[in-house]
């Protein structure tokens, strides 16, 4: 069985990432279980995964603005 306080931390960082609670409720649930244990973790991989690509998609638009930014300066 899952520790409270890291399940807490977890519901809490899954909140953060605007999860919906039947995902939350999801995780938490394979996580009481010792032998779905690996199942949770395969899914906080894919949300990972997922947050990593939004992480990288607004590097690409920070970076296209700081692009254009500079084209302005230089006139």
């Amino acid at each position: 069985m899952l520790d409270e306080q890291i399940k807490d931390d977890l519901v809490l960082l899954l909140k953060k990432m605007n999860l919906c609670s039947i995902a939350r409720e999801e995780v938490c649930n394979l996580l009481n279980n010792e032998r779905q244990k690996p199942e949770a973790i395969k899914i906080l991989r894919k949300y990972r995964g997922m947050l990593l690509e939004e992480v990288h998609d607004r590097q690409k638009l920070l970076d296209n603005l700081d692009f254009m930014i500079d084209k302005l300066k230089k006139g």
